[in-house]
């Protein structure tokens, strides 16, 4: 059955579908019902005959949802594929009936699995989930159910809130519970492990051992805290609902989200929504493509003396173009006036770019964004609105010139990483030090 896995995966890959077909239809004939791998192929049969024997595809995913021995996520993944093929028999309404499914399943898992991950583990979760929340928005359209949307935002937090989240729940959870205090010993044991423990390469012969006894002392304390859990993890428990309630009545939230869509490009939407909202709106953006192009043409048209500032100038028209992508088509579709309080969360790509001081008025008129609007407020989550009274500073204060070795005595083991803004690539590791220029930067402003 393996085999027959493996070549029905290299004949899918070739464009030879019937013959993928066949190897797994070998592999339901070999293997028991009650087997993970005669669930995987039912999957990858209702795949590959969605546009071809749409009927067929249906049968396969509803036999494979019913045996029961998905787990969770390829459950959800099960759905999704099976809301593709009704949406192909414009079956719009059963298709919204399986993403809010997958979604339920995705914040499941997320949910159940986000105070105990952490490192590799975390980012590989990330990209599962990221993939079936893109799928899923990629078959939300404009006729989809007023719950798929507020179904969608939901998940669309909850990702965001595990992607955010500091991977302290369990040691707060410790140092604040006092029926936990007992284990605060061993939670510094293998703290101090961690912090200590040798580079790849430099393992003795004990290190299996080590690792071993590691993950038990974990397991013992991670046991303990887990009835404790949910008070610490109250990030993953954002939703539309309790976003809305808190927002002031002029305010107006641009919530971005990027992910590979069904044609394998990064495309960008957003989720916009008021005090009054019943449900999100959501606004298809743009693609990938489209930002790169506005930055392509600024290089191309100020080759040496190109720089990201360009971008800012209103007598250019780089500018003006970039709002008209990732704004303008926001502020129309959403009727959003100059009496709104904005607060936007930026995803992706836009991350880099600075919205609220693009040009707003014609070339030669040197008006920002923000000055159209009572306010223009960049969050790195939804979740910050919460506290949006916090957010109304009354007084700023501002550091620059830190230097993090200055008589120290010794040198510092840690090391910054600098990004090569010409290639992505990453610089050689190096320790950090005296950042004065910041200090120009402070007294600048």
């Amino acid at each position: 059955a393996t085999i027959y896995s493996l070549l029905g995966q290299s004949e899918k890959l070739a464009g030879r579908v019937d013959l993928a077909i066949n190897a797994h239809n070998q592999i339901l004939a070999l293997m028991p019902k009650d087997t993970l791998r005669y669930t995987q192929s039912l999957l990858e049969l209702g795949d590959m005959l969605k546009e071809d024997n749409p009927k067929a595809s249906v049968d396969y995913l509803t036999e494979a949802l019913n045996l029961g021995y998905a787990p969770t996520l390829l459950k959800a993944s099960i759905h999704i594929t099976r809301a593709k093929v009704y949406q192909l028999m414009n079956n719009q309404e059963q298709a919204d009936k399986d993403c809010i499914e997958a979604l339920i399943l995705i914040m499941e898992q997320i949910r159940g699995r986000a105070p105990y991950v952490k490192g590799e583990f975390k980012e590989k979760l990330w990209e599962i989930v990221r993939k079936l929340i893109g799928e899923t928005a990629s078959l939300t359209v404009e006729e989809s159910s007023n719950g798929l949307k507020t179904g969608l935002y939901n998940a669309v937090l909850c990702a965001k809130g595990f992607l955010l989240s500091s991977e302290r729940s369990i040691k707060d959870a410790i140092y604040t519970e006092p029926e936990l205090s007992e284990y605060i010993p061993l939670y510094e044991k293998c703290r101090n492990f961690y912090d200590n423990r040798k580079k790849w390469g430099e393992q003795t012969e004990v290190s299996a051992e080590e690792y071993v006894n590691l993950f038990a002392d974990e397991m013992k304390f991670t046991i303990a805290a887990n009835k404790f859990i949910d008070k610490y993890c109250s990030y993953l428990n954002i939703s539309f609902a309790t976003v809305k309630e808190k927002l002031p009545e002029e305010a107006v939230v641009v919530d971005y989200f990027n992910f590979m869509n069904l044609k394998n490009e990064q495309e960008y939407i957003a989720f916009v929504y008021r005090k009054e909202s019943e449900f999100p709106q959501i606004i298809r953006v743009c693609e990938e493509t489209d930002l790169a192009e506005i930055f392509h043409k600024m290089k191309a048209d100020h080759n040496s003396g190109y720089h990201s500032s360009l971008l800012y100038n209103c007598s250019l028209p780089f500018g003006h173009s970039m709002r008209k992508i990732i704004w303008d088509k926001i502020a129309s579709q959403a009727g959003i006036s100059a009496c709104n309080q904005i607060y936007f969360v930026p995803s992706g790509s836009i991350n880099k770019i600075v919205l609220e001081s693009l040009p707003a008025g014609e070339c030669d008129e040197n008006v920002t964004l923000e000055e159209c609007y009572k306010g223009f407020n960049r969050l790195s989550s939804a979740r910050e609105t919460l506290n949006s009274g916090e957010l109304r500073f009354k007084d700023i204060a501002l550091f620059g010139g830190l230097d993090y070795e200055e008589d120290c005595g010794w040198e510092s083991k840690q090391r910054g990483y600098c990004v090569n803004e010409a290639d992505g690539g990453i610089v050689i590791p190096r320790p950090w030090g005296n950042l004065a220029m910041t200090s120009l930067e402070v007294n600048h402003i």
